[in-house]
């Protein structure tokens, strides 16, 4: 493979890297808005339960009682609904940090490639001067020797 097209690929693979860390970072903010939207959806709960157990020892008329009721009823399917929807988006959340990381890997091993090459270029520069010194060695010795 040419450097130029493992340049190309790492530049790929870091786009691709980095779009699904932004999806990552996008897929746990919407995770916490949900976890947000619980707690409050709880507290009001909580606050109409409070509610509804005070209109009854106050003895409030019927038809309060019930649109209580009715309210509550209506907090807690939604209450189940954002629950449902935290679930299948801790799923989103677990598959986007796994393509990540998928990411990272494959970019790391195009690094890794890359720094084998650069190794074995150093390995094969060394040599050839290692080569080079010990014939320039050499020549050295055979002129003293002819000389002397």
């Amino acid at each position: 493979m040419s450097n130029q097209a493992l340049e190309y690929l790492i530049g790929k693979a870091e786009k691709l890297r980095d779009s699904a860390g932004v999806e990552l970072a996008r897929s746990r903010n919407t995770e916490q808005q949900i976890s947000d939207q619980i707690e409050m959806l709880t507290q009001y709960r909580q606050e109409y339960r409070r509610r509804l157990n005070q209109a009854l020892l106050k003895g409030t008329p019927l038809h309060t009682v019930r649109d209580i009721q009715s309210f509550l009823v209506s907090l807690d399917q939604a209450i189940d609904n954002a629950y449902a929807y935290h679930e299948k988006q801790q799923r989103q959340t677990e598959d986007s940090f796994a393509e990540m990381s998928r990411c990272q890997r494959e970019l790391s091993s195009f690094n890794t490639l890359v720094q084998r090459r650069q190794a074995a270029h150093a390995r094969e520069l060394d040599r050839r001067e290692r080569k080079e010194q010990d014939a320039l060695a050499t020549r050295i010795h055979q002129r003293k020797n002819t000389d002397g």
